[in-house]
């Protein structure tokens, strides 16, 4: 599995990452310092078929050069990538973040806690969303039933 994560905080991305493996998740995780950079490597995957798409994206709202509001944006314009779960972690509490990012095709909105524990929550919403995404992929498999043939 790859994970995009789009994170500018060294100290968040340490903490995302470890609690995803602690929480078992066996993945790659591929790391964007900024807006620019996760824009860059959805451009790559796009025109070079022979690189991985994204399995899911955490995204950072507050990113140097491009917001992650354009980063979503760009992810779900992206050829490959554009029906993967994003999940936005975020500080920001405002509504009117939440409901942008929901409009532009956010699949959850995850606040940074200020508890560790509280991430654990996190991994916890990754594996729902992708086991979820697992379940319509196998569903809509030819010779699934409910699939025309």
């Amino acid at each position: 599995m790859r994970i995009l994560l789009v994170e500018d905080n060294a100290a968040d991305v340490l903490v995302i990452c470890e609690i995803l493996k602690q929480q078992k998740f066996e993945c790659e995780f591929v790391i964007a310092t900024d807006g620019h950079e996760a824009i860059r490597l959805l451009e790559r995957i796009d025109s070079d078929s022979r690189l991985a798409p994204f399995d899911v994206a955490l995204i950072d709202l507050n990113l140097p050069k491009y917001s992650g509001h354009e980063v979503l944006s760009r992810l779900r314009q992206s050829a490959r990538c554009s029906e993967i779960p994003a999940l936005i972690v975020t500080s920001s509490r405002t509504e009117s973040d939440r409901s942008r990012a929901r409009e532009m095709g956010a699949t959850e909105y995850f606040l940074k806690p200020i508890n560790l524990q509280e991430y654990a929550r996190l991994g916890e919403m990754v594996k729902c969303i992708l086991r979820e995404r697992r379940k319509r992929t196998d569903d809509a498999a030819p010779g699934a039933p409910g699939t025309l043939q």
